[in-house]
Order: C-alpha cells, then sequence, then structure tokens
C-alpha cells in the first residue's frame, strides 16, 4: 500500500512583537499587558507588528479553497490522483489547521482507475448555503499534456450539512458540462475555447459560464466564454459578489514559473462584461524568489470583516547558489522511521503548499499583499506566528488508517529490521514523469504486493513515524 502523509498541525505560539516606529527595532511581548520586560509602555509611539509563517499548510496541499461558518473557517485542497479525495482542514484562527476528513471516500463517489500522474481530481471548490456544504471537482481519467491528449471530465458537486463527518457526503451530481476547475455561483469552469488562436501554439484554456439546475446539474442556458489569456490559459476562476460588484478571479499562465492571479469586475452580473482590473496581475513571484509558482487564489471575509487570500506556492531548493529545477515541489529535509516485517520504501516532497496573505480593498478593487511578493514570513497585526513541528507517528493501533494517509498503490520486497531513509536529491526526487504531470510532489510510501498475484504475506508494519 501506499500512503501520503499529510502534516499534523499542533503548533507552538511563538509570541507577539511589537516595533518601535521611531528606531524601527522590534522586542518581545511577554504577555498582553501595557508593559515590555516590566515597563510600561503607554506613553511610548508602539504599532503592533506580529509575524505570521507561511505556508500556513505545509506539504502536497495545492489549489486551496476556503469558507467561514459563523467562527470556523474550513479548507479544501486537490488530491489529484491519491484516494481518500478532497482532505478537508478547520481552523479558527486561519494559523492553526486540522485535517478533519475527506469528502470523497468511497467508489460511489469516485472510482480512479490507473490515472496518469497528474490525474484525477482537480482544483476542489468548498462553498456553504443555508446549511449545506458543497465540494466541486472534477477528475481526469487520463491526462497526457505531453501529447496534447486529455478526455475533459465532467465536473461534479457532492453536498454534506455535517462536514465534520467524512461519511456524509453525498454521492455526486454530475454537470452536463465538461470542464475543470468549476465554481458554483454560477457554473463557472475552465475548458479549452471553441474557436482555437490562430498561427499560436497555445492551450487555450478559458473560463466559460452558464446558469444551471443545481439539483439536477443540468445547463439552463448556453455557456458563454467570459475570461481569456493571452498567456493561453485561464483557470481557477472564483466568482464573487461585494458590493454593487461581481469579481472574478482567475489562475493565469499556467501552474508554472509563469503562474499569477488577475481580477476582473461587473456591475451586469456573472456573465458580463467584465472590466479587468488595473494592477494585473494581482502580485508576481518569479523565479528568483524563495516562494514561486503562486496563483489559484480563493477570498474569504472573516468575522471582523478582513479580507483574506488563500493560494498555492512552491518553496524551491537552492543548491550551490542556484535554484534547483523543480516545477511542482521539492524535497523535505526530514527522514521517515519505518518499523516493519515487510516491504518498505520512503520518499518524501514538499510539492504544492497553501499560503495566506491579506487582502485590502481601495475604489472597490482588491489589493492582495499590499502589492507585495508572497513571502515565507509577513506581518499584520491581526495574526500570530506559528513554527509547525515535522514529527507524525502512526503505529496502526486502529483498525482504520489514521488521518494523514492518502492513497493506495503496490511495491515488492521483504525486511526486518528498522530502516532509516534520509535526504535524497531534489532532482531525483521531483523528476517529470514520462507521462501526465508531477502536480502532487512526491509521496511517502509504505508497500506490500504479489508478483501478478495477490499477496500471500500481507504487510504487517509495526509503526510509521515521520520526523
Amino acid at each position: 500500500m501506499w500512503g501520503h502523509i499529510y502534516p499534523p498541525i499542533p503548533l507552538r505560539h511563538q509570541g507577539v512583537v511589537l516595533r518601535n516606529t521611531t528606531t524601527n527595532t522590534r522586542v518581545p511581548r511577554a504577555d498582553n499587558s501595557h508593559t515590555i520586560l516590566g515597563k510600561n509602555i503607554n506613553n511610548i509611539d508602539w504599532t503592533a507588528v506580529v509575524m505570521y509563517n507561511n505556508p500556513i499548510i505545509p506539504g502536497f496541499n495545492p489549489d486551496p479553497s476556503i469558507i467561514r461558518v459563523k467562527n470556523d473557517f474550513f479548507l479544501v485542497t486537490s488530491s489529484f490522483e491519491y484516494f481518500p479525495g478532497a482532505p478537508i482542514y478547520h481552523s479558527t484562527d486561519l494559523i492553526r489547521w486540522t485535517l478533519i476528513g475527506h469528502a470523497l471516500t468511497r467508489r460511489s463517489q469516485i472510482h480512479i482507475q490507473t490515472p496518469e500522474p497528474g490525474g484525477g481530481v482537480w482544483a476542489t471548490t468548498l462553498r456553504y448555503h443555508d446549511g449545506v456544504y458543497y465540494i466541486i471537482a472534477a477528475s481526469f481519467e487520463r491526462y497526457r499534456p505531453q501529447d496534447d491528449d486529455r478526455v475533459w471530465p465532467r465536473g461534479f458537486y457532492v453536498k454534506t450539512e455535517n462536514i465534520w463527518d467524512s461519511g456524509s457526503w453525498s454521492d455526486p451530481v454530475f454537470f452536463d458540462q465538461v470542464g475543470f476547475d468549476q465554481d458554483v455561483l454560477y457554473l463557472s469552469s475552465t475548458y479549452r475555447k471553441l474557436n482555437r488562436t490562430p498561427n499560436a501554439n497555445l492551450k487555450d484554456f478559458a473560463i466559460h459560464i452558464a446558469t444551471i439546475d443545481l439539483a439536477s446539474g443540468t445547463s439552463t442556458s448556453e455557456p458563454k466564454l467570459i475570461r481569456e489569456s493571452t498567456s493561453g490559459v485561464s483557470e481557477g476562476s472564483h466568482i464573487f459578489k461585494r458590493g454593487k460588484y461581481y469579481y472574478l478571479f482567475t489562475a493565469e499562465g499556467g501552474t508554472e514559473s509563469g503562474h499569477c492571479e488577475w481580477v476582473s469586475r461587473s456591475e451586469t452580473g456573472p456573465f458580463g462584461p467584465w472590466e479587468v482590473g488595473p494592477n494585473n496581475p494581482l502580485w508576481r513571484n518569479g523565479i528568483n524568489d524563495e516562494v514561486q509558482n503562486t496563483g489559484h487564489a480563493d477570498l474569504v471575509e472573516d468575522a471582523q470583516g478582513r479580507w483574506w487570500a488563500v493560494l498555492l506556492g512552491v518553496r524551491p531548493v537552492r543548491k550551490d547558489g542556484y535554484w534547483e529545477e523543480s516545477v511542482f515541489g521539492n524535497f523535505a529535509h526530514s527522514l521517515l522511521g519505518l518499523c516493519c516485517r515487510t516491504n518498505s520504501i520512503a520518499t518524501v516532497t514538499i510539492g504544492r503548499e497553501t499560503f495566506l496573505i491579506p487582502v485590502e480593498w481601495k475604489d472597490d478593487w482588491p489589493i492582495f499583499n499590499r502589492g507585495k511578493k508572497i513571502s515565507l514570513q509577513s506581518d499584520t497585526p491581526h495574526l500570530y506566528e506559528y513554527q509547525h513541528p515535522v514529527a507524525w507517528r502512526d503505529d496502526f493501533s486502529s483498525p482504520e488508517l489514521q488521518l494523514g494517509w492518502f492513497g493506495f498503490k503496490e511495491v515488492n520486497g521483504t525486511s526486518s529490521e528498522t530502516q532509516w531513509i534520509g535526504e535524497v536529491q531534489n532532482s531525483t526526487m521531483t523528476q517529470s514523469p514520462p507521462v501526465g504531470a508531477p502536480f502532487t510532489g512526491m509521496m511517502l510510501g509504505l508497500y506490500a504486493f504479489g508478483e501478478r498475484q495477490r499477496c500471500l504475506l500481507p504487510a504487517d508494519f509495526g509503526y510509521a513515524e515521520f520526523r
């Protein structure tokens, strides 16, 4: 069997920082009183500056989509070719996130049969309306971009009234429109535009929109193309209503080094006409930054009326003064301990991760991260700093795998000793597959199987440990 471990998030508080606006120095505040290290600060010009760390959900957690229900935040990320699908996280403060379950846990919902790497469930979107939670997704059963060979999937949604219960999610309702990266204020989705760009080698992925009957998934209007990009890729669409405007957010340039986020708005409605924002892209991280490939954003408003965006990014490895070539992820410099009585192999990469940035509004246009690049540490008076521990252990004491295992595959071999698998070259772990795409990074795996027959000696693992 093969398992991917989502990192646990029992995190450690690092404290608050104050900044002297005259000398630009920082002093840690010991508590919430009006003193710093015993000195009264009521008469000093201090501005609270709290640092928080990105990513907020490390490891393979791409394409984040977020909602708030009362004081609870919920977030879902893509799962691609792995099962169970659509991992769901919970937080009350946007910093500390806990994996609480998955939306796609049975074959009647999703039955992925040997897809290429990068196939499977793409770009899940999470929404809430009238007491019901919805997760919208699409699943590629054939994905071979090397030959421009794709079977376009029909999108679908599953729903529940109890997001805490993984078994409560419904069987899927399929849309009659093909595409991926769907959202359902109206059915906005991405697929190749019908009238291709002449004399250009572009993917021509564009945003289309239609009205639908939600109960049946049937379209009730003709799809309309509402956004295309000169890069040839416009995807990841999310539509919001704020004040008098509808806002269309799109991920453009592809999910590699050209990845970025654009915004348009309309006073008329989701069918447009759309006015393109004055400061697109909303930010841009480049190939020399510590965080790269950033984009695919979703927005949420907290209970105090502040807006935030979650998005994906990668942390490439810097070696000998250069960034190692890694489009979708890199190796996590951690160790995995396996105590087992059959075969064991372990590899880990970080992959595309979930980042958080503040959003402000000026002249009814959003400003992401104050217009700055996405970094590994940011400051805000509204959050706090946590360090993500990397320790995790499963002693397999329950008949069910604990939350964090993800996906199943098979390999052979035998061993009776504890094995520690250390650092492996990033370039080795992130080589592109000959077919498909490495959207997920490299996974941790435990394996056991028979040669063209069932395994007569099932795997009997004592524990798995990540540290």
